[in-house]
């Protein structure tokens, strides 16, 4: 029986079900606190670049990846059978981060050229 995992950025492997595949993950979990566990590590970050390993082969890899949905069915025992939507981000959506970036980044040298300013008047006026 082959053993399929899904492993995150950080390390984090998530055991698939059977038929599982990117945009339909199928996971069992034995209550809500595991679920809630994934769910907390299914970020941005963690999703930047995923594996799927089949008996510790990686038989797939994806990059720029986001969560969008998750459904979960809670069964009699307590356990969840939940199903992760996870998909590449549009090309849109990694434009909106990379603009995002740009812009933090012009706040930090705005601020950068404000504090270098300010040191320059000071020592222009401290030579008068």
């Amino acid at each position: 029986m082959n053993i399929s995992r899904l492993v995150l950025v950080d390390g984090t492997e998530i055991l698939l079900q059977e038929g599982s595949a990117l945009g339909n993950i199928k996971v069992h979990y034995a209550d809500r606190e595991a679920m809630g566990a994934d769910w907390d590590r299914l970020t941005v970050g963690n999703l930047k670049t995923i594996q799927v390993m089949t008996d510790d082969v990686v038989t797939a890899g994806y990059q720029d990846m986001i969560l969008e949905s998750e459904t979960s069915v809670l069964r009699n025992d307590g356990s969840l059978d939940t199903v992760w939507n996870i998909r590449e981000k549009t090309e849109t959506e990694k434009l909106l981060e990379r603009v995002a970036a740009l812009e933090e980044g012009h706040e930090v040298l705005d601020g950068a050229v404000g504090d270098l300013g300010a040191v320059v008047s000071e020592m222009a006026g401290g030579e008068g």
